[in-house]
């Protein structure tokens, strides 16, 4: 649920999909409640879960979508380390 929303909430910061059109805001607003409603059932384990506070990404467009989530988040931050775990116990 939570990589769904975030999801969402990257396509409305790049103006992407259907974010690219009037009332940005209302259609976040009314696709995250859609989520949410559609999980209610899994409510019961968050109980103890307490959500961390944090900014938004710097995401305003296309670009800089790529380089925040998909350069330094995924392939810097996640990819490129596993990768680099694993030739070391491979022995590269």
């Amino acid at each position: 649920m939570s990589e769904a929303i975030k999801t969402e909430v990257f396509l409305f910061l790049s103006q992407s999909g259907s974010y690219d059109a009037p009332d940005p805001e209302r259609r976040l607003e009314a696709e995250v409640q859609r989520l949410e409603h559609q999980a209610g059932d899994l409510q019961r384990y968050t109980v103890a879960v307490q959500a961390k506070a944090r900014p938004l990404p710097a995401v305003h467009d296309v670009a800089s979508y790529l380089e925040v989530r998909v350069r330094r988040s995924q392939l810097d931050g996640y990819y490129e380390p596993k990768a680099q775990l694993l030739r070391q116990r491979r022995g590269n």
